[in-house]
């Protein structure tokens, strides 16, 4: 079962390492349009359009990866008032829930992503981008978070068993 934990913590760097990189890509093209609109009188059409694919990326590339790090959001105010073994029991317990939550999720985003591939959507931006491509990246990004969510409940079933 650790070895099941280190693989998807694993999978989860992985996708925060793509995530940090995109933010840089993202940085470096809003630089690039800025100067090309400013210095060269000539601004590039697409930068909108990528720009949110590359948030995209962002988010999902970077779903598990917060988890993981305990970055989502939580309400501590009420969490932080409980004695440990509650607080672990109430974490298991909202664990579950978003497992039951990234489920359908994950469906939802392989629904889009077959859609998109088996229509050949284009996007409707100057790039003409296949929409299966961003689809794609929202499939990964919900199965990488959602394989993050049961590691989750692993390691705080490998804690219970251990106190």
């Amino acid at each position: 079962m650790k070895r099941v934990i280190k693989v998807i913590d694993w999978l989860s760097s992985i996708g925060g390492g793509i995530a940090g990189v995109t933010v840089y890509i993202l940085c470096m093209l809003i630089f690039l349009s800025i100067f090309t609109r400013y210095v060269f009188n000539r601004p590039m059409g697409f930068t909108e359009e990528l720009t949110g694919y590359l948030m995209v990326g962002i988010i999902f590339f970077g779903l598990a990866y917060t988890l993981r790090h305990g970055g989502h959001i939580r309400v501590s105010a009420i969490i932080d008032r409980l004695n440990p073994r509650m607080r672990a029991t109430l974490g298991l317990i909202m664990t579950v829930v978003a497992l039951g939550w990234a489920v359908p999720f994950l469906l939802g985003c392989l629904y889009v992503w077959r859609r998109h591939f088996a229509e050949k959507m284009l996007s409707y931006g100057m790039l003409e981008v296949p929409m299966w491509i961003p689809s794609l990246i929202m499939v990964i990004g919900a199965a990488f978070l959602l394989l993050q969510i049961v590691a989750e409940i692993l390691k705080s079933t490998l804690l219970r068993r251990h106190q």
